[in-house]
């Protein structure tokens, strides 16, 4: 945060997406395994501007919708042990469910449609 020159904190943020990602998709590889889902893929994409929320779209049946809180917090560097304080979003691990199937009536579709929507908007700018 004081130095815009200084990559460590990209670099731990690549990091933890990397390690966010991955673990995102071994617990759908694990759904795929079981039967349970056709297909997995997992995208990360950049954005321009920081989401107040995460979405999550699963098999064009479930929305899984996390509200995110700005806080601060302190890190250790792993490359040299440098105390770094970072500003994030942090979402508390609660998500709220929205179900699309034969029992959805028009606020689920409508909830459903804005997110897809909003991550084919995205997806669209990332190719543009």
């Amino acid at each position: 945060m004081g130095d815009p020159r200084d990559p460590r904190p990209r670099l731990r943020h690549r990091g933890l997406l990397r390690t966010y990602a991955g673990h995102i998709e071994d617990t759908l590889l694990r759904l795929k395994d079981d039967g349970l889902v056709p297909d997995v893929r997992v995208e990360v994409r950049g954005m321009p501007h920081p989401p107040t929320e995460a979405h999550y779209l699963l098999n064009d049946t479930t929305a899984l919708t996390a509200h995110l809180h700005p806080r601060q917090t302190v890190v250790t560097d792993r490359s040299d042990g440098t105390l770094m304080r970072v500003r994030e979003l942090y979402g508390e691990d609660r998500f709220f469910v929205t179900v699309r199937d034969r029992r959805a009536g028009p606020a689920e579709e409508e909830l459903y449609g804005r997110m897809l929507h909003s991550f084919e908007a995205y997806w669209q700018e990332g190719r543009d």
